[in-house]
């Protein structure tokens, strides 16, 4: 997820490339950015930075200096620690999702009905992708998913624009590909201890269904 130019994020909520249960990491290269998440981290004072003396204000303590508004999201040792050991296994976790998702894709018929990404890209996946053609192949394939008891999800969250809480923001049916992807797309979770067989029986009921 990218916020800015300079800045992204990454969750490290459990079940994703790396775990400390909860929390995430943010990464920048901007020194103004990086400050401003600190204060942001701790309720929004400026006593979190190093140097705060450009951020204070004269009429307040600075022992209580609010200069953002601010959240407190601060993860216990016990995260932490859970996050540090996930790190030493992270080389070997990924290296068994990309074997995984190019048996996906190898095993996949090269048709247009079927989103993937080429696994020679350095990147680490954490699903299988499908894209069908309709609704009723997606389905069909959901309700084999469901009867296998594989784990899968709508592609990310679909056209944002149909929920609620953005409807105020304009109309779904303005966004083609959101809404292409919205009804006839999903996901299979990618766990890295997933059998190679499995892959297989999954990818041969894709290609049936999408034949």
């Amino acid at each position: 997820n990218v916020s800015s130019f300079f800045t992204s994020t990454t969750s490290t909520y459990f079940g994703h490339q790396l775990q400390s249960v909860e929390g995430g990491f943010v990464f920048t290269n901007s020194t103004h950015e990086y400050e401003y998440f600190l204060m942001a981290r701790n309720h929004g004072m400026s006593r979190s930075l190093k140097n705060p003396a450009p951020y204070q204000n004269p009429d307040v303590d600075p022992c209580f200096d609010f200069n953002v508004l601010g959240n407190n999201f601060r993860n216990t040792e016990i995260n932490a620690l859970i996050g540090l050991l996930d790190l030493k296994r992270a080389p070997s976790i990924h290296r068994a999702r990309k074997s995984l998702y190019k048996l996906f894709y190898d095993s996949l018929k090269d048709t247009k009905s079927l989103l993937r990404a080429d696994p020679t890209f350095n990147h680490c996946p954490f699903c299988l992708p499908v894209l069908c053609d309709n609704i009723d192949q997606k389905k069909s394939l959901m309700e084999y998913c469901r009867a296998q008891k594989i784990e899968h999800r709508p592609l990310i969250s679909g056209n944002l624009l149909h929920q609620k809480v953005y409807k105020k923001f304009g109309s779904a049916s303005d966004f083609a590909n959101s809404e292409y992807l919205h009804h006839n797309s999903f996901y299979v979770g990618l766990h890295p201890k997933v059998k190679p067989k499995n892959i297989k029986k999954l990818t041969n009921t894709i290609n049936n269904t999408l034949s």
